[in-house]
C-alpha cells in the first residue's frame, strides 16, 4: 500500500483574495466565500473637485457647531470624552410611512435613524423654533462627512437653505443647480453631473423661512423633485412643527422626526453642570422661566446671561 506525501501546511491553505473584495476560506475541502469590506485600492478616488467640495463642507459644519448653542448642550451633558458616543439631548419621536409616531431610545442617534432601513436616508426633521432641528442636522451631516472621506462611493452632503429658492416656477434640481455655485464655488454643469450621478447628498433647511404663501408650492416641487425619475437617492429636509402641519400636501419621505422640549430633569442636569444650584432653584421656582427653559436655546440664553 502507497504511502502518500504529507502535504505541507502552505499546500493546505487555499486562500483565494480576489480583486472583487471576496475571499475563499477553506472549511475541510469547501471554499466559503467572505465578503470583505473593499481596501483603499479598490476604491475609487474622488477627483480633485469633490475633494474639495467635501473639504468645504467639512470646515463649515465644523465652523457652524462651534457656533451654536445647541451643541453647547451636547458638550456639557455628554458623559464620556468619546464624541460617537454623545446622546442627543432631546426626546425624539419618530414617524415612518402611516405607522404611529413612537419615542425613540434616549441613545439613538441622527446616524441610527437616518440609516434605519425603513428610512433609508429620506427623513423629515420637525420641530418648534430654537428646537435645535438646524444642530441635528448639522450632527448628521457631520457625521454623513466622514463616511464621505472614508469611502468616496458614499455621497457627499451638501447644506443648502431653501430660503434662496425664489421662483416658484424652478425646480428643486436647477435651483441646487444654481445654489450649488454660490454657496461651494462649484460649476452648473459639474453641479447638474453630480445630482444626475447621486455624488452629492442634499440636507435642505429654510423651509420655514419662505413666505407663508409659497411653503405649500416648495413642498410641492421637492416632491416632484423626489419622484423615482429624478431622484430616488437620500435627501433630508428641515422645518418647523407648527408650519409644516399647516400644508395640505406632506413631503414624500420615508419618515419624519420630532424633536421635543426638554424635560424638567434634563433642564435639572444641564443647569447643575453650568451654573449650579442658584440658577437651579431660581428657574425651579418660576413657572415661566421653566417653560422658557424648555427650549434648548433659550436655555442656553438664560445660562450665558448668568455667567
Amino acid at each position: 500500500m502507497s504511502q502518500e506525501n504529507p502535504k505541507s501546511p502552505e499546500s493546505q491553505m487555499n486562500f483565494h483574495a480576489p480583486s472583487s473584495g471576496v475571499a475563499g476560506k477553506v472549511e475541510g475541502n469547501q471554499i466559503i466565500n467572505i465578503n470583505l469590506p473593499p481596501t483603499s485600492e479598490h476604491l475609487k478616488e474622488r477627483d480633485k473637485t469633490q475633494q474639495e467640495l467635501l473639504h468645504w463642507v467639512e470646515t463649515e459644519v465644523e465652523k457652524r457647531l462651534q457656533q451654536s448653542l445647541h451643541n453647547r448642550v451636547y458638550i456639557v451633558l455628554e458623559k464620556e470624552e468619546n464624541p460617537e458616543q454623545v446622546q442627543h439631548p432631546w426626546e425624539i419621536d419618530i414617524k415612518v410611512g402611516e405607522q404611529s409616531s413612537f419615542r425613540l431610545p434616549k441613545d439613538s442617534s441622527i446616524k441610527q435613524i437616518f440609516d434605519r432601513s425603513d428610512i433609508a436616508g429620506r427623513l423629515l426633521i420637525l420641530g418648534a423654533p430654537g428646537s435645535g432641528k438646524t444642530t441635528m442636522l448639522l450632527k448628521l451631516a457631520e457625521q454623513l462627512v466622514k463616511r464621505a472621506k472614508a469611502n468616496p462611493e458614499h455621497p457627499i452632503p451638501v447644506l443648502l437653505n431653501l430660503s434662496s429658492w425664489k421662483d416658484d416656477k424652478q425646480s428643486i434640481k436647477d435651483w441646487m443647480i444654481a445654489d450649488l455655485k454660490p454657496k461651494y464655488g462649484v460649476r452648473k454643469d459639474i453641479a447638474k453631473k453630480w445630482i444626475e450621478e447621486g455624488v452629492i447628498l442634499p440636507l435642505l433647511d429654510g423651509l420655514d423661512e419662505l413666505d407663508a404663501a409659497r411653503q405649500e408650492k416648495c413642498v410641492e416641487k421637492i416632491n416632484e423633485f423626489l419622484h423615482p425619475e429624478t431622484w430616488s437617492r437620500e435627501l433630508v429636509v428641515c422645518s418647523r412643527l407648527k408650519e409644516y402641519q399647516h400644508y395640505p400636501t406632506n413631503l414624500g419621505l420615508n419618515g419624519s422626526i420630532i424633536l421635543k422640549p426638554l424635560t424638567t430633569a434634563q433642564i435639572q442636569e444641564y443647569v447643575l453642570k453650568t451654573e449650579g444650584e442658584d440658577l437651579w432653584h431660581n428657574i425651579n421656582a418660576d413657572s415661566d422661566l421653566m417653560e422658557l427653559s424648555q427650549t434648548p436655546l433659550l436655555l442656553n440664553i438664560i445660562v450665558l446671561s448668568c455667567t
